[in-house]
């Protein structure tokens, strides 16, 4: 490894990583200490949902999730969760057409996102 270089570190289970020699940018060994510790925090639970959810055309339309690990609400245009839509319990659509959309939902918690839940509302052309 060069100076500048960096290590990545996937475990499943926390794990303490010691650091035990270096060598400088002209191969001399140096003395080296130290250690990492990274901790591995399990995803939050996904949020509780009802769907599909109806309205007709016409109505004041909003959805509502509730977080199981007491989490941030995010809620996204697509299930790869890559397009924010918004944050919060409650979700008030806009542009939506009759018929079938689906938003997703997650929860975060410590920097650490649940799998996306589909959340379907269904609106009828009155």
């Amino acid at each position: 490894m060069q100076q500048g270089d960096s290590i990545t570190f996937t475990p499943l289970d926390t794990t303490t990583y010691y650091l035990i020699s270096i060598t400088d940018t002209l191969g001399c060994p140096g003395i080296a200490g130290g250690n990492v510790t990274i901790n591995v925090i399990a995803a939050p639970p996904v949020p509780i949902v009802t769907s599909p959810v109806y309205y007709c055309t016409g109505d004041s339309m909003y959805l509502e999730v509730l977080p199981q690990a007491g989490g941030a609400i995010h809620w996204y245009q697509d299930s790869v969760a890559s397009i924010l839509l918004g944050t919060g319990n409650f979700f008030f659509p806009v542009n939506t057409g009759p018929g079938s959309n689906i938003y997703y939902v997650t929860e975060r918690l410590i920097d650490c996102e649940s799998q996306a839940a589909p959340v379907e509302l269904f609106i009828f052309d009155q």
